[in-house]
């Protein structure tokens, strides 16, 4: 209904309204008048008389109160009033609508208490959730039910965004792996947080295959490296020889049993000081040296017992390999091991191909 046929109906109401506002204060002039002449009416006539002027009266008021609505639109609805379909409401309680209803079948899969839809076949939402804590909250009481789903022909089954995180999984509920669910057979596609309330930490798994507990594959997590980025082009971000860029860090060759901690976010590598694991290539310029060996590590990390090696050397030699290893802050802690007396120490070549997140 376009502003002007609308227009024209309230207008009209209004003109209804008071012609019979008119007639309704006319018939109150009458009686009026029939009270105050009629003095010699008996008492209880004259009651019946003042109930009848208090009625009209009141159908003037209610004239004049449906000439207002009229006016301003239909009044928002509040706790205990009807919803009604095209309307707004509003109300400070919780809504409950209790149903029950039979379990899917292969014709019609959304059984449900309350469905919403939405016949704009180009666009438009289903149902729309808005809350200072929850726009939408579903329980699920049923081993197997599920407690909110989304279901699109053509389009997108769920959407979630929000400018402080767009999805949140766990909760209230301290959750283990779902490797260890003995009792709980899992289908695939599946995606559950296992939470952990007293370290505050969680760990992302994904279902693989069907089944008791299921094949799983764990995604993220505070044990995890997370994902790989490749940098466009190597980064080289320590060199100890005297003159060779970048000029950060002490420029002497790392005596034998000795380390040195290196940041392998210098440099304008482009690793994040989040970055928990880098992918390096590690070289030893072992000119002066007989023989020995190099380990990395993360800094901040003891030495480990026994040693372990990434790069072996021989006297003069120049070895490089590719080393992934965590780090602390993007840091990491790079040791010459040999045997004191025949190894003088060895420079050391650090670049960086790549981290994880």
């Amino acid at each position: 209904m376009d502003h002007d046929t609308a227009l024209a109906i309230v207008t009209e109401r209004l003109d209804r309204l008071e012609a019979e506002n008119a007639r309704l204060r006319a018939e109150l002039g009458e009686l009026r008048d029939g009270v105050s002449t009629h003095s010699d009416t008996s008492e209880h006539e004259q009651v019946m008389s003042r109930r009848m002027w208090l009625a009209r009266g009141a159908a003037v008021a209610a004239g004049a109160v449906a000439g207002g609505a009229a006016l301003h639109g239909r009044a928002a609805a509040a706790n205990g009033n009807p919803i009604t379909v095209g309307g707004s409401f509003t109300g400070t309680a919780t809504t409950l609508l209790t149903s029950t209803v039979p379990a899917p079948t292969p014709t019609d899969d959304i059984y449900a208490a309350f469905r919403a839809v939405n016949n704009n076949a180009a666009s438009g939402t289903g149902l729309s959730g808005d809350g200072a804590g929850f726009g939408v909250v579903g329980r699920s009481a049923a081993a197997s039910g599920v407690g909110v789903r989304g279901y699109a022909t053509n389009g997108f089954g769920g959407q979630f965004e929000s400018p402080w995180a767009d999805l949140v999984l766990g909760g209230d509920i301290a959750r283990g792996a779902p490797t260890g669910d003995t009792d709980r057979p899992h289908t695939y596609g599946e995606v559950v947080a296992e939470v952990d309330h007293v370290g505050f930490t969680s760990t992302l798994w994904y279902c693989t295959a069907t089944g008791l507990p299921g094949s799983w594959r764990r995604l993220a997590g505070v044990g995890t490296a997370g994902a790989l980025t490749l940098l466009p082009t190597p980064k080289r971000v320590y060199d100890s020889r005297v003159g060779e860029l970048p000029a950060l860090g002490v420029k002497t060759p790392i005596p034998v049993n000795a380390e040195r901690v290196v940041d392998c976010t210098l440099a304008g590598s482009g690793v994040p000081t989040a970055a928990v694991g880098l992918l390096l290539n590690v070289t030893a310029v072992a000119l002066r040296a007989t023989s020995g060996y190099m380990s990395v590590r993360a800094a901040g990390t003891p030495l480990p017992n026994p040693e372990t090696s990434n790069v072996n050397f021989t006297a003069g030699a120049v070895v490089a390999n590719s080393v992934a290893t965590a780090c602390a802050a993007g840091a990491v802690i790079v040791r010459v091991g040999g045997r004191p007396g025949t190894n003088l120490g060895s420079d050391v070549v650090v670049d960086v191909m790549g981290y994880y997140l």
